[in-house]
């Protein structure tokens, strides 16, 4: 909803009814020099200040009982209770209105983001439940000797890298909120990268599903190589994660006169979700596919894109015609020869 101001709004009010009130004072003035009846002057000067009193109390009610209902809605926003609402045909379209409106949007954002954090803790609290449960186990298993212990251990520390990964995703977010994220960056082959990540989610890929990558010939870039894997590991992850049948493409290709690198993951699972496509890239977005199982933190995406902007890149997601789901993802390409070069004069300072 768009709010417009109409023309008279309070300061306007102000001037206009102060202002008849001054025009009648003046007529006034003018009758008595004029010689005008008493009776005329006294009628004038009554007029002048009905007027006033007039427009003062329409000014007070104007200002007043907007204020009332704003300071109320305020008060019930304070203790968190998001749902009171702000009637805002009820109220005159000035500056009261406009702030009305305005904390109404307030409100509303507020309410919405509430709503993420319950749904975060929700989902957050089954992924430490999911490796904390295995974990008291298969120690109470070993303690009972009831299994081997190589096999108790090896659970143990695949549960914990799973906590730890939570817990990363986590500071993760708050570094990207804070702007604090940081970069190393290096000049590697982003084919190698992009191939090593595949090769890995091959090993999770379901039976009737294919995964295909098509390499770039210029495969050098200069970017944060471990943050990048986190990316790719997270994008490709989630396309092998919610696709059950058909085929995964990864594609790799210059864009704007090779100014950029273009990679793309295209799937063929359940595509990106109405409920969270306009939030893709916040935090906590997140949602089972097709009445499924699967599900994060809702922290993935977000870091994603906190990771590629820090490049100077974008990253997207679409879905398919034909189902299932595209990202794209571009990085900056002119920093590449600034990289090389001062790779090499840094060798070159070491050999000296």
């Amino acid at each position: 909803m768009k709010l417009e101001l109409v023309k008279l709004t309070i300061h306007l009010n102000l001037i206009l009814g102060f202002s008849v009130s001054a025009i009648l004072l003046m007529v006034v003035g003018v009758t008595q020099v004029l010689g005008y009846p008493a009776q005329l002057t006294l009628f004038l000067i009554v007029v002048s200040i009905a007027i006033v009193m007039v427009t003062g109390f329409v000014i007070y009610r104007s200002i007043t009982r907007p204020i009332n209902r704003i300071k109320q809605a305020v008060r019930e926003i304070s203790k968190g209770n998001f749902d009171t609402e702000i009637d805002l045909k009820s109220l005159n379209k000035d500056e009261l209105g406009e702030l009305a409106y305005h904390i109404e949007q307030m409100k509303r954002d507020l309410k919405e983001k509430e709503n993420m954090k319950d749904e975060f803790i929700s989902i957050a609290s089954h992924e430490l439940r999911t490796p904390i449960q295995p974990i008291l186990n298969y120690v109470e298993l070993a303690k009972r000797k009831l299994i081997e212990p190589d096999l108790a251990f090896d659970t143990i520390v695949s549960q914990a890298r799973r906590l730890k990964a939570l817990a990363d995703d986590i500071l993760d977010a708050s570094r990207i909120e804070g702007k604090r994220l940081s970069l190393n960056i290096q000049y590697f082959d982003i084919n190698e990268v992009i191939e090593r990540v595949v090769e890995e989610k091959k090993l999770i890929l379901a039976p009737d599903v294919t995964i295909i990558f098509t390499p770039i010939q210029d495969p050098m870039v200069s970017a944060d190589k471990l943050r990048i894997i986190q990316v790719l590991s997270n994008v490709i992850g989630n396309a092998v994660k919610f696709t059950k049948k058909g085929s995964i493409e990864v594609r790799c290709s210059p864009i704007d006169h090779d100014t950029y690198l273009q990679i793309s993951v295209a799937d063929t699972g359940g595509g990106i979700p109405d409920e969270i496509f306009t939030r893709l890239f916040t935090k906590f977005a997140s949602k089972s596919v097709e009445q499924g199982t699967e599900h994060g933190t809702g922290l993935g995406l977000f870091i994603c894109k906190g990771i590629i902007e820090a490049h100077g890149g974008t990253i997207s997601g679409t879905n398919n015609a034909q189902g299932g789901a595209t990202f794209l993802m571009t990085l900056p390409l002119n920093k590449s020869a600034y990289v090389k070069d001062r790779i090499k004069t840094e060798a070159i300072k070491k050999n000296v």
